[in-house]
């Protein structure tokens, strides 16, 4: 449960502090994803990146308020 209280950014930069420290690596949010696979990326996700893709597309003024 406090994992989810941390934000992404504080956890990336903990991991990125003890690998540099034992390890002399790092880890950037880019290498994460990339190194995902598919189906552990959750379908919530998916329909944001989709919701986000269908709206890059939409011509300005095409939406009426």
């Amino acid at each position: 449960m406090r994992l989810a209280m941390v934000p992404g950014k504080d956890a990336l930069s903990g991991v990125n502090e003890h690998l540099q420290e034992k390890y002399g690596v790092t880890v950037t949010p880019t290498a994460i994803i990339d190194a995902m696979n598919n189906d552990e990326v959750p379908r919530e996700i998916e329909s944001l990146l989709d919701l986000l893709e269908a709206f890059t597309k939409v011509r300005p003024g095409s939406l009426k308020g």
